[in-house]
């Protein structure tokens, strides 16, 4: 069951396809080119110096593997 289109709709199809994709293509740019958000570098930078392990930490852990 195929369905008229005007010829407006013929014309504005192609040009929402397009845009559709430059939006997905900005949206996912992050994964592809690894850029991150300066919001989101800092916030892994602040993750990283909380879980940074001390050199205390890691003295007792090698004294340990020693044992």
């Amino acid at each position: 069951m195929s369905r008229q289109r005007t010829p407006d709709e013929g014309f504005d199809w192609p040009s929402t396809k397009a845009r559709i994709g430059q939006l997905l293509r900005a949206h996912y740019q992050t994964y592809t080119t690894e850029e991150l958000p300066p919001r989101l570098l800092a916030l892994i930078k602040k993750l990283d110096e909380e879980t940074e392990p001390s050199a205390e930490q890691v003295q007792v852990t090698r004294e340990r593997l020693e044992d």
